[in-house]
């Protein structure tokens, strides 16, 4: 909790200083934004670490192998940072390249992960 309250004052504090630049240097306004996000992206990290040890811990239980886990997971994160750089993108008024983002990244790349994956439960499974 007292993660997300220093994280929250952090955001407040730079959505103030992005709204009273943007006018005067918009490319500034831009870098706080980015700067914050990234500060808050590394301080989310930390929380990272027990979410994998339970997917570890699924995993075992199930009996799944790596090469099944790993193109799963590769494809759950590609969804979230995909949605994650459309948002900025839409926020930054960037829309267009947003829903191009969306179009390639969002679709192409899961699926590619997906295909793979697919081969490697078929080669698992003997089937």
């Amino acid at each position: 909790m007292e993660l997300f309250g220093k994280t929250a004052a952090l955001c407040i504090v730079c959505a103030v200083l992005a709204l009273l630049i943007r006018k005067k240097k918009p490319e500034f306004a831009f870098c706080a934004v980015t700067a914050c996000c990234a500060v808050c992206l590394l301080a989310a990290a930390e929380l990272i670490a027990p979410v994998l040890s339970f997917l570890g811990t699924l995993q075992k239980l199930a009996g799944l192998d790596d090469a099944v886990m790993a193109p799963l997971l590769k494809t759950v994160g590609i969804g979230l940072l995909t949605q994650a750089a459309c948002a900025f993108c839409q926020d930054a008024g960037q829309s267009s390249l947003a829903k191009k983002q969306w179009s390639f990244a969002g679709r192409f790349w899961p699926s590619m992960c997906r295909c793979r994956w697919r081969k490697r439960c078929w080669s698992c499974c003997g089937s």
